[in-house]
């Protein structure tokens, strides 16, 4: 069960970067764990004490392990502020160019909508 829970509110350092109480809730992101038959002999046990020992040879355990979906499957892109929407476009155009064609592209940056759009519109 420990593997579809997620810190609401806590402090995040990324690198040199640390953020006091961040809420990784807003982040609303898919929790994807791989099916027993999926996990490489991991076992499915959570000790605090070795996480961060742990953490580092885990992750490139299942480093190949992925979540395959197309394009027609995302319903909406739902970025915080209108100025963000060409950053999303450029950012899609750039990794996602050469995985689907033209069209499906084109339909997948129509789904690209702002929190502030929402707000003024519904």
């Amino acid at each position: 069960m420990i593997a579809y829970a997620k810190n609401y509110k806590a402090d995040l350092t990324r690198g040199d970067f640390s953020f006091k109480d961040y809420r990784f809730y807003n982040e609303r992101e898919w929790r994807y764990v791989p099916t027993k038959n999926n996990r490489k002999d991991i076992e499915a046990r959570f000790n605090p004490v070795d996480y961060d020992h742990t953490k580092v040879e885990l992750n490139d355990t299942i480093a190949d392990i992925r979540v395959e979906f197309e394009p027609t499957d995302i319903t909406y892109i739902i970025v915080k502020t209108i100025d963000e929407i060409e950053v999303t476009i450029n950012s899609l155009r750039m990794h996602y160019n050469d995985k689907c064609t033209s069209k499906q592209l084109d339909i997948l940056l129509t789904k690209i909508i702002s929190v502030e759009q929402i707000n003024n519109d519904f």
